[in-house]
């Protein structure tokens, strides 16, 4: 019974050992997609600022003819355009490089294009903490792969300890024997045929007297695996606690920075569309104008990269509770 009961937890084990490596798979792809989002939205940025510092130049070279621009403006113009092309080049190189690893993810060739959604989604999270943290210590597949390698301990235990009991052995045999005689040599008025019938039933106990402290070992190892488990579940279920209580932190601090993003970005936009409209009536010098654009790209960016780490820590909450949703 013990031997039956130690299959089944191993079974349990398995399953859940299985789902923990298919939810970590899972999340190591979406992880690679939404970075290939994330890359692919700064290439957009960096393409639009570099449209931004294309028309600033051509405006200051049509003023050099005119005879309204310094050289200074000029060749600000063109040092910023051709650091502007200078970016677009190392993120068009970080696109690649994020596209192969989503391939390889997927166990793809790393040239195969794919084409992508330019948003990343922040669906809400209907729950609070201490559902989040009931949740994880209910179906995280870590911890109840580890409860089950605990029961599976406990069982090797009463099983080293059987070996210290006596042991009945029942034993049953049955034998059936039919003969047929033929020849000249056969009396006459014997029976040609013979029959036997037989059975045999055994009882037998038996006990361990002494085997060199082999089966004492065996159980005192046994003990030890089982504390080494139940030190190893009681750690695991610490840092999934921990885990929670920092992975939903991180998750409110990042949608908060998120909203703050937003509202940063439409000053900075609002900001450039006004001094680009003083630039080309040359109510501002370039240099503002540079500020302004650089202000707004860097507002772009920090929305774009705080959404994928809000993203991302959504993704770590729903592993920790073994509900990992792919939208």
């Amino acid at each position: 019974f013990a031997d039956k009961k130690r299959y089944d937890e191993l079974a349990m084990s398995g399953e859940y050992g299985a789902r923990d490596r298919i939810e970590r798979t899972v999340v190591s792809i979406m992880g690679a997609f939404f970075n290939l989002v994330q890359q692919e939205q700064l290439l957009d940025v960096i393409r639009d600022t570099l449209a931004v510092s294309k028309r600033r130049l051509e405006l200051e070279e049509i003023r050099r003819d005119l005879g309204g621009s310094s050289s200074t403006d000029l060749l600000n113009a063109r040092v910023n355009y051709n650091n502007d092309q200078s970016t677009l080049l190392d993120q068009q190189l970080a696109v690649t490089i994020a596209l192969n690893e989503l391939n390889i993810v997927l166990a793809r060739d790393p040239l195969i294009p794919v084409v992508v959604k330019k948003e990343i989604v922040i669906p809400p999270l209907p729950m609070g903490y201490e559902e989040i943290l009931k949740m994880a210590q209910e179906e995280n597949s870590t911890l109840m792969t580890a409860r089950f390698d605990k029961r599976v301990a406990e069982e090797d235990v009463r099983i080293a300890k059987s070996a210290f009991w006596p042991r009945l052995s029942l034993n049953g045999n049955y034998g059936y024997a039919d003969r047929a005689l033929f020849g000249d040599e056969i009396i006459p008025g014997t029976d040609r045929r013979r029959h036997s019938i037989d059975s045999t039933v055994g009882l037998f106990l038996s006990f361990n007297v002494f085997n060199g402290n082999v089966d004492r070992i065996n159980f005192q190892n046994a003990r030890l695996d089982l504390l080494n488990r139940d030190l190893s579940l009681k750690n695991i279920e610490n840092e999934i606690t921990g885990l929670v209580r920092e992975t939903y932190t991180t998750y409110e601090k990042r949608m908060a920075k998120v909203k703050l993003e937003e509202e940063n970005t439409l000053t900075a936009q609002q900001n450039m569309e006004l001094q680009k409209e003083l630039y080309a009536t040359g109510a501002s010098d370039s240099l503002d104008f540079r500020d302004a654009q650089v202000l707004y790209a860097r507002a772009q960016v920090s929305l774009i990269v705080s959404r994928f780490d809000a993203r991302i820590s959504l993704l770590e909450i729903q592993q920790l509770i073994g509900k990992v949703a792919v939208e």
